[in-house]
């Protein structure tokens, strides 16, 4: 991940600087006396020529974030066929699931219709009239 960081933010700076001296129209060299050999020491542009300066940080930008758009499409169409955290196990494990479901209700619906088929249905074992409600209540006073 460090490796990431250091390879997306270290070339931004030297790049960008070369394009800001490639825009330069007149530079300002000194020559240092403290230098040993006298050599060219420091060196200042003194006039930039703005036009192609700002083509130039312009379109480089636009250039880099073009590409950024097209490797964000590129992931976006390679993503269609990733799978993430088992997600078709699981979604077989619900489906099998909610059709386990289906099956015991389907069976208790069949378990009730065959009691009431064989007479037995609802309420205190079938026999004595105390299906019926009213009879229940009437003698119960």
């Amino acid at each position: 991940m460090q490796c990431l960081s250091v390879l997306g933010f270290l070339p931004a700076p030297f790049l960008y600087g070369a394009l800001i001296d490639r825009s330069c129209v007149l530079w300002d060299s000194r020559r240092c006396d403290a230098a040993p050999g006298g050599v060219d020491q420091s060196r200042n542009c003194l006039v930039y020529d703005t036009d192609q300066l700002r083509h130039l940080l312009n379109f480089t930008t636009a250039a880099f974030m073009l590409a950024a758009a097209a490797c964000d499409f590129g992931v976006f169409l390679l993503s269609s066929e990733l799978e993430l955290y088992d997600q078709g196990e699981q979604d077989q494990k619900i489906d099998r699931l909610r059709e386990e479901e289906r099956e015991e209700k389907k069976r208790k619906r069949t378990n009730l219709a065959d009691q009431e088929k064989s007479g037995g249905g609802g309420g205190g074992g079938g026999g004595g009239g105390y299906d019926n409600p009213a009879v229940v209540s009437s003698e119960m006073f």
